[in-house]
């Protein structure tokens, strides 16, 4: 037997164990996550991966770590800045947490969804300047070496700490950053 049963009410215990460094009125928190990754490295050649499949399969994970949060796990497509801008933009609470997860690399000042480019850039690289003039919330980066370029940023967009250096573990980046919000 609950006290709340339908949760109508707001419950600062619910969202975090240490209620004195996390507030949430409401009881719920909204988690947005942005994947810009559409191929991964085996041996620096690219595979393209199921962008799609990995954002429902982490989606799933957080939601049951955290099932009474708003949790949404979306991939985009080849330089879609307005769609990862406005997906992101959405989440404007105040105990919001919203991270980009992409590929990047110590000294960039991109993000790219494919590892290794070589000359065919294209489309594929989205600049930190062009993430920082179009997002209207704090937004975390997890993206390998971001965090050498980011670093004592003073605007929307600060690296994920744990992404210092290439071949960091985005995901478990991300999850601890997550934990820790």
């Amino acid at each position: 037997m609950s006290t709340d049963p339908a949760r109508e009410f707001a419950d600062s215990y619910r969202y975090t164990r240490n209620p004195i460094s996390f507030i949430d009125p409401d009881g719920l928190a909204d988690i947005f996550i942005a994947l810009y990754y559409n191929a991964i490295d085996s041996n620096e050649q690219n595979v393209t991966i199921d962008a799609h499949g990995y954002a429902a399969g982490f989606q799933a994970e957080l939601a049951l770590k955290y099932p009474d949060d708003n949790v949404q796990v979306r991939a985009f497509a080849t330089g879609d800045l307005d769609g990862i801008v406005t997906f992101l933009n959405q989440n404007d609470a105040d105990d919001a947490i919203n991270v980009l997860m992409s590929h990047s690399s110590i000294g960039r000042t991109h993000i790219s969804d494919v590892p290794y480019l070589g000359n065919d850039v294209g489309n594929h690289l989205i600049t930190f300047e062009a993430l920082e003039s179009n997002l209207q919330v704090n937004v975390g980066l997890a993206a390998c070496g971001a965090g050498t370029t980011l670093v004592n940023n003073n605007g929307r967009l600060n690296a994920v700490p744990g992404t210092e250096r290439d071949g960091a573990n985005i995901t478990q980046a991300t999850r601890n950053y997550i934990e820790n919000r």
